[in-house]
């Protein structure tokens, strides 16, 4: 795009849409906006350094979080330290910003994007891993070879999932940082974690896929000695396949007996979507029995106690029957996945309503563009899948 020589107007960045290439148009005074590739419009400084003669680049912040006017406020600035003989690029100035404070911006910003067990996974790893280590330093000083060190001082406490996230969250700190203009580069892009710490192969929630096995969990579950909450959860799970976190905390006003389906809302979901479980007759009856013991209560699956069943419970439960090891609440959801798979010449239902039921959501180009729900499919798919698990052991 060629060169403007007239200063830039707000409807003109609001007009402005992304191409293969990234572009800029120029406001004068060295100040520029530039469109990136992804859409994003970035506001930086070019000016010719007083101290190298090279010339150099700030980045001012994002469009619109940073406004026209502010960028030329900025640019103002930097053209008076200029004016000066100080290069703006290497002049420490009072406004320090230390990565304990941004963190609790993202924190914020980062809230809205995730379910709750995720955002509370990840402040864990921020507060005990990430400002452990960088918490009073000021993010424009953090150097490559610190974020390495960093990542093998995580890594030498022998949790190499950890090690992923710690790295993962550090990039989008430092994005959001970029974003508002707090530092210039992405430093935790630089590392190549792969090169400095072993990989190590992921092992999947222990589960069973074989009809057998499964027949034995469940005549298994139905003669064990727990509480009629805790069986009931178990058969639940085993039927529905939903995550564990969404069978603790399903409240009796998510679930529309009238319709025969549960709607639960999307800030309970890992895909930050509201998810629909068609409910089959042996559903119903499960969640009959839930509603003489909890039907007082917000919750269906509330202990004794009043209070909501403990993410160790049900995987206690089944470690009481034997099963450590060989299956967890949450590997029902790889139990279904793989029968379901397997069986589709059987019940006919296409992969793609397979993984909505499991509420999977595609990436890419793919996930962008299907939004396809499956429902009729979907119903058939949980009539099918609960008498397949009654034919293995009725109770």
């Amino acid at each position: 795009m060629a060169r403007n020589t007239k200063s830039i107007s707000n409807a003109q960045i609001k007009s402005l849409k992304p191409t293969a290439k990234e572009f800029c148009l120029y406001d004068g005074g060295g100040l520029q906006l530039t469109v990136k590739k992804s859409g994003s419009k970035v506001f930086e400084f070019r000016y010719k350094s007083p101290a190298t003669g090279k010339y150099q680049k700030i980045t001012l912040g994002k469009y619109p979080i940073l406004s026209l006017v502010e960028a030329r406020d900025k640019r103002f600035d930097l053209q008076k330290q200029l004016f000066e003989g100080i290069d703006p690029k290497f002049k420490k100035d009072d406004n320090i910003k230390k990565i304990k404070d941004i963190v609790l911006e993202f924190k914020t910003f980062m809230k809205g994007d995730l379910a709750p067990t995720t955002y509370k996974r990840n402040c864990g790893v921020i507060d005990r891993d990430i400002l452990r280590y960088f918490g009073e330093s000021d993010i424009r000083d953090i150097t490559r070879f610190e974020m390495a060190q960093f990542l093998m001082d995580v890594n030498s406490r022998g949790v190499n999932y950890t090690v992923k996230l710690a790295h993962n969250l550090c990039k989008r700190i430092w994005r959001y940082s970029m974003a508002l203009g707090y530092v210039d580069h992405n430093i935790p892009n630089d590392v190549d974690r792969e090169a400095i710490i072993p990989r190590i192969a992921v092992k999947n929630l222990a589960h069973t896929t074989s009809p057998k096995e499964l027949k034995r969990l469940l005549c298994d579950i139905v003669g064990a000695n727990i509480t009629p909450v805790v069986k009931l959860s178990l058969f639940f799970i085993a039927h529905t396949f939903l995550r564990p976190y969404n069978v603790r905390f399903l409240r009796w006003d998510e679930i529309n007996f009238t319709k025969n389906m549960i709607t639960i809302e999307f800030g309970k979901m890992k895909t930050r979507r509201a998810h629909l479980v068609p409910l089959s007759k042996e559903v119903l009856e499960i969640l009959k029995k839930a509603k003489v013991l909890n039907g007082d209560k917000e919750y269906v699956f509330e202990t004794n106690r009043g209070k909501n069943m403990s993410d160790a419970t049900m995987n206690r439960a089944l470690e009481r029957l034997g099963y450590k090891g060989r299956q967890t609440a949450h590997g029902f959801r790889h139990t279904a996945s793989t029968i379901l798979h397997e069986n589709i010449y059987i019940h006919g239902v296409i992969s793609d309503a397979i993984e909505r039921q499991l509420a999977h959501v595609e990436g890419g180009t793919a996930g962008v563009y299907n939004k396809a729900e499956y429902i009729t499919e979907r119903i058939k798919l949980m009539h099918w899948w609960s008498a397949f698990l009654y034919t293995l052991c009725t109770y």
